[in-house]
This record gives C-alpha cells, structure tokens and sequence, in this order.
C-alpha cells in the first residue's frame, strides 16, 4: 500500500478523465489493466508535487491510500494505481506552507493573487517568476518594483507612482513602455530623446 496525493474539483469529482465522483473512506477499483495517463486512480506521491499535476487554488486535495497495480512515472511525480481510497481532505492551511507556495509559484507566479497575506519571500518569488504578478502585492518595495520592471517592463503599469528609478528602468527594457507611465519623469523623457 501507498499513501499519497489528489486533487478533485469542489464537487468531489475527476478533474480529468471521466469525471468520477469520490468519497472519503470508500474504495473505488479499476477494472482491466491499468495505463499512466491513461487508464486507472491517479495520483502524486508528494504533496510538493501536486501543483505540477493540478490547480491547486481551483481543487480539493486529499490524502489516499493506494493499492493493487501501482505504476510510477519516471520522474515520480505521478502515479496510477488500481485501488484507491481518499482518507481524508487536506485543508488550505495544511497545504499552504512557505514550502510548498515557493514550489508552487516557481511555476506559476500569478497564483499569489490566490494567497491570503503573502510573506516578502512568497512575494519576491511570485515576482520573479512573472513580473506582472506584481498587481497582486499590496505594498511592493521599491526593489522588488526594479525587479518587476525588469522581468517584463510593462509590470510598470500595475505600480503606484513608480520612481524615476523604476520608470527608467521599465523604458530600457522597451521604450514603448512610456505609454503605460502615466507621468514620466523628465529624466525618462530626456534619456528616451538622448536615443533618439
């Protein structure tokens, strides 16, 4: 047997394949011969590992128990099986450590728009992930504006009364940029006519 991980829909239901509906306690069985990413329970080994698999702020996550024919994939994030059984619902607060939002916004920076008071390292990983995640921080120091502004220049439009700084920045990374700048300072202007 094989503890692990899945996610279902807010209705306890299969995000993919045929939209099974789950209970806790129960066991379900698959029938026939089982296929990774194709026929049979799937399911992550470590909860880590979950955001690779599914939208974690769109799902339920459980805790299971695998059985029968097990198949791990080679790079072992995910698993099918042909016996399963949810133990029990993983609450938001269980799953949302530092650990695992940095892990999950490595892949995704957007998903802070989803995590309730953010801590300065979920923020600056959210940022460097994406620069335009930056919408979703309240009150963004001025370095992590520079390093917002430096991933893609048109994060500039989500800052608050950027800095010269922060302006002349998001313009050497594209000078067009000033159309989202709604008062350039006259450093930015004179350093755009000193190109020109």
């Amino acid at each position: 047997m094989v503890r692990g991980y899945k996610a279902l829909n807010f209705n306890m239901k299969a995000i993919f394949g045929d939209g099974m509906h789950y209970e806790i306690g129960k066991w379900y069985e698959m029938d026939g011969k089982i296929e990774l990413y194709k026929k049979g329970f799937h399911f992550c080994r470590k909860l880590e590992d979950m955001q690779r698999c599914y939208e974690l702020f769109y799902s339920r996550l459980f805790e299971l128990e695998a059985d029968g024919e097990i198949i791990e994939a080679s790079d072992t994030t995910k698993m099918v099986c042909s016996k399963i059984r949810l133990v029990r619902e993983i609450l938001p607060k269980e799953w949302q450590t530092e650990k695992n939002l940095l892990k999950i916004l490595e892949i995704d920076g957007y998903v802070i728009r989803f995590i309730e008071k953010p801590t300065l390292g979920v923020q600056w990983e959210a940022i460097k992930q994406n620069g335009r995640a930056i919408q979703f921080i309240e009150e963004p120091t001025l370095e992590m504006q520079l390093e917002a502004v430096k991933q893609e220049g048109q994060a500039i439009q989500y800052i608050k009364n950027p800095t010269v700084e922060v302006q002349l920045e998001a313009v050497k990374q594209d000078e067009r940029i000033i159309a989202f700048i709604e008062n350039p300072a006259p450093e930015v202007l004179t350093y755009l006519q000193k190109k020109h």
